[in-house]
């Protein structure tokens, strides 16, 4: 299971993701290299481990994000 909160703050959009250990263990990959790759690929800062991540991103990449919903299953393959 992936969870993912946001939340809006002075044009600035903060992304709680969260996931569940039969996730990590499914896609042999953790919330802290699929934070990576959101920045490499839409911009902002963030970081992690396994089960848990953070991401901070202006509206302009939060908007690109949105407009790709498919990006987060591109990144888990």
């Amino acid at each position: 299971m992936l969870v993912i909160a946001i939340k809006e703050n002075n044009q600035r959009y903060k992304l709680s993701l969260r996931c569940s250990p039969e996730f990590v263990k499914a896609h042999s990959t953790g919330m802290g290299k699929v934070i990576e790759q959101l920045v490499m690929r839409f911009g902002g800062r963030g970081g992690g481990h396994d089960l848990a991540g953070g991401w901070n991103v202006s509206t302009g990449d939060y908007v690109q994000f949105k407009d790709h919903p498919s990006a987060i299953d591109e990144i888990i393959g």
